[in-house]
């Protein structure tokens, strides 16, 4: 434990309290602070739930719904698919080889409501096994849904639009930038593809983001302007990490991680905190860099720090080799374990090579559920 430099999971209380939380009790445990990494996939699904459960209406059963819409997601391939009215939307470009197969359906879909029609072959794909712990199949099915009414209700255009306005393009940029250093850049977009929302919804949306506002934490943020790649930002990075370091007393107790407010009229993700009001401690990853050595690069034209940037933002690539292994017991034991397709089809192949090198070379005996100096992935605990 001596060498844990990140721990890795999702925003559940459990993982996430700053009080008595997972990561909390490994802080304690090994005397000194560890860097937070808290899933941004996980993150990215939180506005979407809660939207969609305010407009129209809570979850009922583990694959259920409580209002029109919802229920109508299990029987959507018995609808028709008809020619409806397009929305235009910003789709990042993506390598649909990077995707799992229920990341390609959402790829295709929305490709397909910015054109206002869908073929056959796409309405006739399974759009992923719909679970209340991932909303991802959800957002499919819902887009499906749109393809089929000839007069589709308000309620469920303001739920597309949000998903193709804020839900999607956000999805994929995690996607495709998926370095731990991105991660205030992609709450950053979240922000600002949700600001065309009505004030009503705003109220629904703003406090999930800032109850989960995780990775806008001073240690997190710096991190990602360390490799910013404006040199007078990364100047600045530097020297509040000095200061940082300088201002902050030893005390025997860990520092309480706790989410900062955020800056909901930022225009740039630097300024999502106010610096000012906010205690700042410098980022546990930088903890073996000496002052000397950050002061050189302050005055060196020194390439930034990119070692920090082979951490993911996302913790699927775990996810799938916990339901492997599950999986794999239960082929041996024979015990019928419960469903876990709520992760399977949610990671790409690559994601699983690498997730098994690490698991087979540095966890041979355990769940993999930390990172440390001498291993490269990362741990998983169950979604908020």
């Amino acid at each position: 434990m001596r060498k844990l430099e990140v721990v890795g999971c999702d925003g559940t209380l459990t993982n996430a309290g700053w009080k008595n939380g997972v990561i909390n009790r490994i802080e304690n445990h090994v005397g000194r602070p560890v860097q937070w990494s808290i899933c941004l996939l996980h993150f990215n699904e939180l506005p979407f739930r809660h939207i969609f459960q305010n407009i129209d209406g809570q979850t009922a059963r583990p694959k259920c719904f409580s209002g029109s819409i919802g229920q109508q997601l299990t029987c959507y391939e018995k609808l028709p698919v008809v020619d409806y009215e397009p929305i235009h939307c910003s789709i990042p470009d993506t390598d649909r080889n990077l995707l799992s197969k229920d990341q390609q359906y959402l790829l295709d879909i929305s490709n397909a409501i910015t054109l206002g029609h869908c073929s056959e072959d796409l309405a006739n794909r399974y759009p992923g096994s719909l679970l209340h712990s991932r909303w991802l199949t959800a957002a499919n099915r819902v887009l499906r849904l749109y393809t089929s009414p000839s007069y589709p209700s308000g309620n469920l255009k303001e739920i597309v639009g949000f998903i193709l306005e804020s839900y999607m393009p956000v999805w994929f940029e995690i996607k495709k930038s998926k370095y731990f250093t991105d991660r205030p850049k992609h709450v950053f977009q979240a922000i600002q593809t949700s600001r065309y929302l009505s004030d009503e919804l705003l109220q629904v949306v703003d406090p999930v983001m800032q109850l989960n506002a995780f990775f806008e934490h001073p240690e997190n943020v710096l991190l990602a302007i360390l490799v910013d790649e404006r040199e007078h930002i990364r100047e600045l990075g530097y020297r509040r990490i000095l200061k940082a370091r300088q201002i902050v007393p030893k005390k025997k107790t860990v520092r309480n991680f706790v989410p900062p407010k955020i800056n909901i009229q930022a225009s740039d993700y630097v300024e999502i905190i106010n610096w000012n009001s906010c205690v700042v401690y410098p980022p546990p990853m930088l903890r073996d860099l000496s002052e000397d050595d950050i002061k050189s690069l302050i005055n060196s034209d020194t390439t930034p720090i990119r070692e920090i940037q082979k951490f993911s933002c996302h913790t699927q690539a775990v996810e799938w080799c916990v339901k492997l292994v599950t999986e794999a017991s239960n082929k041996l034991t024979g015990v019928n374990l419960p469903e876990y397709e709520k992760h399977g089809s949610e990671c790409c192949p690559s994601d699983l090579t690498e997730m098994l090198g690490f698991y087979g070379k540095y966890c041979p005996s355990g769940n993999p559920t930390t990172k440390s100096r001498s291993g490269e992935r990362g741990g998983h605990a169950a979604g908020k």
